[in-house]
């Protein structure tokens, strides 16, 4: 049956739970505040909105964090791009 009412978006109710236990038994991860600030002080630099550079910024420390590598030094990598 056809309807001009809009669609429905159906919520995941376990989005918590998923999340919970996808991250259950790892230490969580922890950064300097400097590094942070300047992480986001990068992306909003460069026109992002601040909470698309919040986001970026904690997908490039998490990574450099797994890595073992400076922020900065991924940072500087970025600036060429």
């Amino acid at each position: 049956m056809a309807s001009n009412l809009p669609a429905q978006i159906i919520e995941d109710s376990g989005a918590g739970t998923n999340l919970y236990f996808d991250t259950y038994g790892e230490a969580p991860l922890e950064f300097p505040s400097n590094d942070v600030s300047a992480t986001i002080g990068f992306f909003t630099s460069l026109g992002f909105d601040n909470d698309a550079a919040q986001v970026s910024a904690m997908t490039i420390l998490r990574q450099a964090k797994i890595d073992g590598t400076p922020v900065s030094q991924l940072l500087d990598t970025l600036k060429s791009f």
